[in-house]
Order: structure tokens, then sequence, then C-alpha cells
């Protein structure tokens, strides 16, 4: 899988974004045929420059005079009219509407009451721009760094600062690093924040905005190792105990399995003068390293936690559901490297199925593996 991290601890508006993917390769005449059925008239200029030595792609947005929203209802009434391009049409509703709801939270209004405070036509079209164009760099996982939040306090800044609500943050310098339209795309696509993961690195791409105060944006773009397999940063926060109540484990794994934890492990071992000892292992994603962290010292007994940075190639999988004589159990369907396929039927449906019916869980297992993979195989025949 294509992997794209956008490296925006420098800042970034819609503008550099769209700059940094024609950068990396996206085709500017692909953008702009884009652009002119969504919105007539509007140009597309990009032009190679130097920025402190670094040569990157800057664009300009030039939208029609006719284009002005003085509300969010006025606005989505107009989109609705355009024609979006099919696969990219998800994803533009679905920035729009949470760069929507930062704004009513900011003016305390009703959604379909916020005023379009921090919008301008150029800029909103380098949104639409940068995310239909990049839908034609096919299959693409978005990763981003930590977002800088500024010292500027402005109905804008703090629109971005409602955007990155239960983001990973850090500070600048600059007075508004991060555009609204940047942040409403950033946090919304990309399907991690953190460091930069592994990939086979295909290109760097350097995107320019001319009218920010911090404009350069750096975009990474390569291939994920592992061939079929998806690639995650993740973090392993663990501790050594050997003075708590063997009762408490079942409490405090239930807490970090809520609070995201991916997965939770328990593993003895002997510390120093032989004590018997638990390894508490915790997997989560880095933005929620926070709330694993803080259960552990909270709700054990260690006064310290170790936290390590990985790398996890996982299967790719689907979710589908069986109908088996008892009733309907879910099925994860792992696909292989080698094109095969692994259907593994959720425990807790095949558990709940065999208490109320009376028949042994591994019945009910194998019944719905069985199941899952016919269905598998009658699709791989109709394909």
């Amino acid at each position: 899988m294509k992997v794209a991290y956008g490296d925006a601890r420098h800042g970034a508006s819609a503008v550099s974004i769209l700059a940094a993917l024609l950068d990396v390769g996206l085709s500017a005449d692909i953008v702009q045929q884009e652009l002119d059925a969504i919105a007539p008239g509007a140009r597309l200029v990009a032009a190679p420059v130097s920025v402190a030595g670094i040569r990157a792609t800057s664009v300009c947005c030039d939208a029609p005079p006719s284009l002005a929203w003085p509300t969010w209802r006025e606005l989505f009434a107009w989109l609705q009219g355009q024609a979006l391009s099919e696969r990219a049409a998800s994803d533009i509703w679905h920035v729009l509407r949470c760069w929507r709801e930062a704004e009513a939270h900011v003016q305390d209004v009703a959604t379909d009451e916020a005023h379009v405070l921090a919008v301008a036509p150029g800029e909103l079209l380098a949104l639409l721009g940068a995310i239909t164009g990049a839908h034609h760099l096919g299959a693409v996982r978005w990763e981003t760094s930590p977002l800088p939040v500024g010292i500027a306090q402005t109905p804008a800044a703090a629109v971005v600062a409602t955007l990155l609500t239960g983001q990973p943050v850090h500070g600048a310098d600059a007075p508004q690093p991060l555009t609204p339209a940047a942040a409403a795309l950033l946090t919304t696509l990309a399907a991690a924040s953190g460091p930069l993961p592994a990939m086979t690195l295909h290109k760097v791409g350097y995107g320019v905005d001319q009218n920010a105060e911090a404009s350069l944006f750096r975009l990474w773009f390569g291939e994920s190792p592992g061939a079929g397999l998806e690639c995650r940063t993740l973090l392993i926060v663990e501790t050594n105990i050997d003075d708590m109540d063997p009762e408490f484990y079942d409490y405090v794994m239930s807490r970090l399995l809520t609070a995201g934890a991916l997965d939770v492990a328990l593993l003895p071992m002997q510390m120093k003068k032989n004590r018997p000892a638990t390894l508490l292992r915790v997997l989560c994603a880095p933005d929620k390293l926070d709330s694993v962290r803080d259960i552990v010292l909270r709700e054990t007994t260690t006064l310290g936690v170790r936290v390590h940075e990985v790398q996890r190639f996982a299967l790719p999988r689907r979710s589908v559901s069986v109908q088996t004589p008892w009733g309907s159990v879910r099925v994860k369907v792992a696909g292989l490297t080698d094109g095969l396929s692994r259907p593994i039927p959720e425990y807790d449906d095949c558990r709940r199925l065999a208490e109320a019916h009376g028949v042994p869980l591994w019945q009910v297992y194998t019944t719905a593996q069985a199941l899952a993979a016919n269905a598998e195989h009658k699709d791989d025949r109709a394909g």
C-alpha cells in the first residue's frame, strides 16, 4: 500500500498541501480538470520555486469572483450543485462537515447558522483540489506528524484548536502555523499521527504557499514494506510489577482496552533477588499514549513505564456475517499474501449462541468458519 506522510511541524495550508502533492507527481492537469467540473473559471497555476535552498512547488488557486459564501449553509447548497468526483465526494463532505462543526462551536451557534469566518475561496479550491487529486494517486494511507499550535488568539486560530482536539500537537513560534483548511484536511484524512512510518521511499515533495507565514510543507511518499501487508507505527507501553494483587489485572486490562489499547499482555517473569513478577505490555497507537500511560500509572502499583516504538505488519482484513443454524456470527476474513483467505469467527458471538442453544462451542465456531470459507470460494469463482 502507498503511504503519504505529511510533515506539518512547521505549518501547512491547503495550498501548500496541494503543492506538495503536485511535487511528488500528481498531475496539475488532472487537478485542473477536477476544478473545472467543480468551479468553472477556477484557475490553477503551479511553478517551481526555491525556499531556503530547497527546490519546491508553489501553487496558486484563482477563484472566480462569484465564489463567496457568507454562511456554511450557502456554501453547502452551492457544493451540492457541483459535479464532485464520485471517489472524492465522501472525503470532501467529511472534511467540510468537521470544519463547519468547529466554526459553529467557536461561534456558539447551530451548525447551519455558522458564518464562514476562516475560508477564502482560493483556499477552499485548494482543499477540494488536494482531496480530489489525491485519489488519482491510488490507494494511499495518510499519516501526519504531530500538528503545530501557534500563539495567535483569533477566530481562525480557535477553529484550528477545536479541530486539533484529541490530536497530538506541539507548540510553534508562528502565530498561526496551520490554516483551518489544513487542520480539517489533515485531522480527518490521516489514519494516524506520530513519527515517520517505515516505508520504501519513492519521493519527498515540498509545497509552498506564498501567502502563508509558515509555507513549506514536506510530504514523504512511498510504499509500506511487506507486499500485501498493512504496516503501522505503534507504541509498546510496558512495566514490571511485583507487588500488586493479581485479581486487579482483569480490571486494568478492561480499562486499557476501553481506552483504545490494541492489545494487552501479561507475561510471568523473575526480577532481582529472584522475585516473581508480571510484565504488563500494552500495544497502542501513538495518539492513545497519554490515556494508556495514565491508566497504567493510576491503576497499578508501578512507579514508571517504558515506551518503545515498533512497526506492526498485519494481514489486511474485513468483517462479514454468516447465518448459522443457531444465529448470526461475525467473522473476520484475513487476506493472506498468496491470495488465499483465513476466516476467523468472533469468539463472543459463538459463545453466546452456544450458551443460548446448548450446543458445543466448537460446533458453532467450525460451522461459522466453514460458511465463511464457502462464501469466499463462491466470490473467487464469481470473480
